[in-house]
């Protein structure tokens, strides 16, 4: 074999590499911004004020009395919410089979995260519109009482954004946790030289998350693994 064959060979591998890079560093990047939409959308989904607009082409039942219709605009509501979120949560479906192809199984915790809220809001306004909004509590014995306000209120902290809430904690944990994945799975790519060198030339803002944490990680007393850990200035919140 010839030198000049070596060198066009040792070439196309250095290509192959980068190609293979800029399309998962592309994917990556896609992924992080999905998840910052979803939080965005959970967040507007969560929204606990709403106008009559949101529910006026409800079709009404016959014989709804005032606490049934309150009790089914208001799970209209959330639901039609949700609805008008479908794209997302379509591309966010998508892009999940994308990574689980390219990246495996261990990097779709945070779209898994995503799809458990809406199924957590869901199964909260069901139960709320089924056995507590339409209810009477006040004909109930004080302790019966007291247990009903509980529940009810419990589900409604599910599907209503109040201050510090256990869904918004949820919610901001993601794209942290999702931007800490993807660092972690670059930085274990071997041959960790060239990858560097691809990222240099990318114009991916992934890339220039990842390079920023790398250059400010310790080249010793820090393990591969925790790199995410670094107390460097974040390029995305």
């Amino acid at each position: 074999m010839t030198a000049g064959a070596i060198v066009a060979i040792f070439g196309i591998n250095a290509w192959r590499k980068e190609i293979q890079y800029k399309r998962n560093s592309e994917l990556a990047e896609k992924s992080l911004f999905l998840i910052y939409e979803a939080r965005t959308a959970i967040k507007a989904i969560r929204n606990s004020f709403s106008s009559g607009i949101e529910y006026a082409s409800r079709k009404i039942n016959d014989d709804e009395d005032p606490k049934a219709k309150r009790a089914l605009d208001m799970s209209y509501v959330v639901f039609s919410r949700i609805d008008k979120q479908s794209e997302l949560f379509n591309e966010i479906r998508t892009t999940r089979q994308r990574c689980r192809v390219l990246f495996g199984e261990a990097e779709l915790e945070c779209f898994d995260d995503v799809f458990d809220i809406i199924r957590e809001i869901q199964i909260a306004t069901r139960k709320l519109a089924r056995r507590y909004w339409p209810k009477n509590p006040e004909i109930l014995s004080p302790e019966k009482k007291e247990a009903f306000y509980d529940e009810m209120y419990a589900l409604e902290d599910i599907i209503w954004e109040t201050t510090d809430d256990e869904i918004s904690k949820k919610c901001n944990a993601l794209s942290k946790k999702q931007k800490n994945h993807f660092e972690n799975l670059f930085l274990h790519q071997p041959h960790i030289k060239n990858l560097e060198g691809c990222m240099k030339n990318s114009t991916s803002r992934f890339s220039q998350i990842f390079l920023a944490n790398l250059k400010k990680s310790p080249k010793t007393g820090r393990g591969p693994g925790e790199i995410g850990k670094t107390k460097s200035k974040r390029v995305l919140d």
